[in-house]
């Protein structure tokens, strides 16, 4: 993530005007779909043993926060500095994932499991 947001900084310009560009495009859900099996992929140890819910609501997690648009509301809403805003990201990110590993293991579904039929 820290490698990711400052590539965001070095093309600030393009990467705020294609934010902007994207709300009429379809380049959010292109990207997207990069971006989840990416997270998938590198999280598999992780949400082996997660329920199927659980899994995408990690990695749809994982994929908001590892972009433009989270980078954006981190240096505009937040206030921070380019510094500040990698490792707020980075912290967030890590936390997450953390959480993650501490719900994994055998266990039975939870009620909230069962509440996501759609996709």
């Amino acid at each position: 993530m820290r490698a990711q947001f400052a590539q965001f900084e070095k093309h600030e310009t393009l990467v705020r005007a294609s934010i902007v560009a994207s709300a009429t495009t379809d380049y959010p859900a292109h990207g997207s779909a990069e971006g989840r099996a990416a997270f998938e992929q590198s999280l598999a140890a992780v949400t082996q043993d997660l329920s199927a819910a659980e899994s995408r609501r990690l990695i749809a997690v994982c994929v908001a926060m590892y972009s433009a648009p989270f980078w954006q509301m981190l240096r505009d809403r937040g206030k921070l500095s380019a510094q500040q805003a990698r490792e707020a990201g980075a912290t967030a990110l890590e936390a997450v994932i953390s959480a993650a590993k501490v719900r994994t293991g055998p266990r039975k579904a939870r009620p909230s499991d069962h509440k996501e039929t759609r996709q």
